[in-house]
């Protein structure tokens, strides 16, 4: 336990890669605030930037776990995250919430996947961990799914 694994190598590559987008996801939720007045949507956005602490705060712990030296940030997906929510400034906040479930959704498919291979290990503990961050990423999904279906287009 704890130790880097060559079978591991690809997951560990995947789970590199979540993280970074976990860095962007609550970059994104800081940023777009930024380009729209509505309060309710302003909180909730701020929900889910304090629950992205907690699931980057996890994938970290689980890469450590693995062996791993996971990054603490990533400006590159700062960068990114704030060019998209810029979109919002002169057209809507629709497109950046949109990217922003579409996202949600494909983290929740690999953490999916992440559980499934810790569970054909025996890994009960590391499923279940990644079993916690797909729901959580489902729940953001559908909340911004919501926001998306009901903004005016």
């Amino acid at each position: 336990m704890g130790e880097h694994q060559p079978s591991h190598a690809a997951l560990l590559f995947e789970l590199e890669g979540a993280l970074l987008a976990e860095f962007g996801a609550r970059a994104i939720y800081g940023a777009i605030p930024r380009y729209t007045h509505d309060r309710a949507l302003i909180d909730m956005l701020g929900k889910l930037r304090q629950e992205q602490d907690e699931i980057i705060a996890s994938v970290q712990a689980l890469l450590r776990d693995l062996g791993a030296r996971p990054k603490r940030k990533s400006l590159r997906r700062v960068a990114l995250a704030n060019l998209l929510a810029l979109w919002a400034w002169p057209f809507s906040v629709r497109l950046p919430l949109r990217v922003s479930a579409d996202a949600e959704e494909t983290r929740a498919r690999w953490y999916g996947h992440f559980q499934l291979y810790f569970q054909s290990l025996g890994q009960p503990v590391r499923a279940a961990t990644c079993g916690e961050l797909q729901l959580v990423k489902l729940r953001h999904a559908q909340a911004l799914q919501a926001w998306v279906e009901h903004l005016p287009k």
